[in-house]
């Protein structure tokens, strides 16, 4: 989305700010509104990633000042004349900007998404109708969209734009999903936040480089209003149960609303965005019930709870954890945080920085900067992947997967080192046993810093049970608490939970995954569950990039599977068995090469059936070209 904006600041704001600008982006700048090719034979240096794990493209810094003074006099000769933002390049010209901030040829359905992701239109994913029904064709088909989280909310927007009738069922009071129930202290995103957006709802003025999680919440709730969601929102009611018709050919759907009363209600289509941090995950310690003192879920926080100066125990180290306590560790008394295993911890330059005024005016003055700046955290995370995460079958050093892998683990190693190298029984507890990146990587919020306090404890000694005053662990030791905190994470491998989803046959969802979790066509689709299509469903956290990308493409690939039914007049569309269990083997064979296999450790990325039932094993070039469009070859439509 272009925002018509002429150029304000006098001389020595621009030039201030082109100091802070990504040579890179100005290089493409130039090209595309100058004109200036001599730039593209300026000199490009790759600077290391993850201690040269990851590699990133730039130009050469000894070279930057030969971008910054053709752009500070092109700015400064626009803004004399008062230039208005010219319009974009043709699709083609586009393709090979791209290119050019990507530095390297960016292949056919990466540059696809890429163009999307640069949100040059105002809705890039949009659903243009082949052969549109005409006035009042639309008025007696509903689709259903479970939960306003990030799925919920690029359903019902493209829903919206391609108007096509629609209610969003959502169980709380608000939108945002995962964002509006985990307001836990310094809950924070850890993918920059202008990638972390949406195609249809850029730019945005983000205060931060990676947006806490009011920030976040209140851009979704924007969102919703802005594009005209909020008077399908159904709040404070949950799906309880949906029952497959086959002679109507539509979803018989249960709901409950907040004072307890029960509606049926139908649907043709069913769009599935309740995601993956859905259910708390709570431990079920011997004696939990007896705790005298406050318990609460990261995702529940109590607010209404006064922790200063308290003696608080925090149970787990996973993300919640981790960006939790060097939050409270400045105002507790005394802070015991409870370890079943250690995580591998990423340093992130500027991790919990405001968004600087330089920067903030470049994205605000400076045509299609939004745009690239948006792009080339796209084309920078895409770049790569292949490898980091791929074990090598000959590779035998222990604690590592892959040579790539061992140099990622050394980086994060020495930056351990570096924060709590001077206290060995603290190297001894923050050191995993498993390869970097086997877990969900954790972004330093402060982690090391927090551990280094006098107030603060990590407990390796695991827990043995909860007493009436707090925690025993297998040492012995009873830690007296007055505030515990379950940072334990979520039901990640209970997809729809705790809904009973009754298909066609009387096939229920629960029992056809009880054989080894969560299955579906490329993540979206399942055999005999018509017309039902998940966002974030089995096997679709990416190996890289932005979950709201991801989730914008399955809610396109959805709507477009619908809006064949509806130009055809069909009711229903269904997967081919063969298709789906295809797909399901290709993927368990490329999953045994993948990192998350590994045995030395144990998360969420895997069930309990021991598959790996929540990541990816594709790269995103290729479920890109999966998704773009359905091949309705590979269903049943009647």
């Amino acid at each position: 989305m272009i925002i018509d904006r002429r150029i304000e600041g006098d001389d020595e704001t621009i030039k201030k700010a082109l100091l802070q600008a990504d040579p890179m982006i100005l290089r493409t700048l130039l090209v595309q509104l100058k004109g200036d090719e001599s730039v593209l034979d300026l000199p490009l240096v790759k600077v290391g990633g993850m201690g040269g794990a990851l590699q990133v493209t730039m130009l050469d810094p000894q070279h930057d000042e030969a971008v910054r003074a053709p752009m500070f006099d092109l700015l400064k000769q626009w803004r004399d004349e008062k230039r208005p933002v010219p319009p974009a390049p043709s699709r083609e010209e586009l393709y090979r900007l791209m290119d050019i901030c990507a530095a390297r040829k960016l292949p056919p359905h990466e540059r696809t998404v890429g163009l999307e992701e640069l949100a040059v239109e105002d809705y890039p994913r949009k659903i243009e109708w082949n052969n549109k029904p005409k006035n009042g064709a639309l008025s007696n088909y509903r689709v259903l969209v479970i939960g306003a989280g990030v799925g919920g909310i690029a359903s019902g927007v493209y829903l919206e734009q391609a108007g096509i009738p629609y209610t969003i069922i959502e169980k709380d009071s608000g939108v945002g999903g995962t964002w509006w129930r985990n307001t836990y202290p310094d809950a924070r995103v850890d993918v920059p936040s202008h990638f972390y957006s949406f195609s249809f709802e850029t730019p945005y003025p983000w205060k931060h480089y990676y947006a806490p999680q009011p920030e976040i919440q209140a851009y979704m709730e924007h969102c919703a209003k802005k594009h005209g969601l909020m008077p399908n929102i159904r709040f404070n009611t949950k799906v309880v149960g949906a029952t497959w018709d086959e002679e109507a050919a539509n979803w018989k759907v249960r709901v409950e609303t907040g004072d307890g009363k029960e509606e049926t209600l139908t649907f043709n289509a069913i769009i599935s965005g309740v995601g993956l941090f859905n259910e708390p995950s709570v431990p079920d310690f011997e004696g939990i019930q007896d705790f005298k003192g406050k318990i609460f879920h990261t995702s529940s926080w109590d607010h209404s709870y006064d922790h200063k100066g308290k003696r608080v125990g925090v149970i787990g180290t996973g993300p919640s954890s981790m960006q939790l306590v060097p939050n409270i560790a400045q105002t507790v008394g005394k802070l015991s945080v409870f370890q079943r295993t250690p995580g591998w911890v990423v340093p992130v330059l500027g991790y919990r920085d405001q968004i600087s005024p330089e920067i903030r005016w470049l994205l605000d003055y400076v045509p299609y900067y939004d745009n690239w700046y948006r792009f080339r955290i796209y084309a920078t995370m895409l770049d790569g992947v292949d490898g980091v995460q791929n074990m090598d079958p000959t590779w035998n050093k222990p604690g590592s997967v892959s040579a790539r892998n061992e140099v990622m683990r050394k980086f994060l190693l020495d930056y351990l080192k570096e924060k709590v190298g001077h206290r060995p029984d603290l190297v001894e507890k923050t050191v995993p046993a498993y390869p970097a990146f086997a877990k969900r990587p954790i972004m330093d919020n402060g982690w090391f810093d927090a551990l280094l306090r006098d107030n603060v404890e990590l407990v390796t000694s695991q827990i043995k049970k909860v007493t009436p005053k707090g925690v025993v662990t297998e040492d012995g030791r009873e830690h007296e608490i007055d505030l515990l905190v379950v940072g334990a994470g979520f039901q990640t491998n209970k997809f729809l939970y705790p809904m009973r989803i009754e298909g066609r046959g009387g096939a229920v969802l629960e029992d056809v995954w009880s054989k080894d979790g969560g299955r579906a066509y490329l993540g979206i689709t399942i055999p005999k569950f018509p017309n039902l299509f998940c966002i974030y469903g089995p096997n679709t956290n990416p190996r890289t990039g932005s979950l709201f990308m991801w989730e914008e493409l399955q809610a396109r690939y959805a709507i477009l599977c619908i809006r064949e039914l509806i130009e055809k007049g069909h009711r229903s569309i269904d997967v081919r068995q063969e298709v789906h269990d295809e797909y399901n083997e290709r993927m368990d064979d490329a999953m045994q090469e993948m990192i998350w296999m590994d045995q030395s450790q144990k998360s969420y990325y895997r069930n309990e059936f021991n598959r790996a039932d929540v990541n990816m094993p594709w790269l995103p070039e290729d479920y890109f070209s999966w998704t773009i469009k359905p091949n309705f070859s590979d269903y049943l439509i009647k």
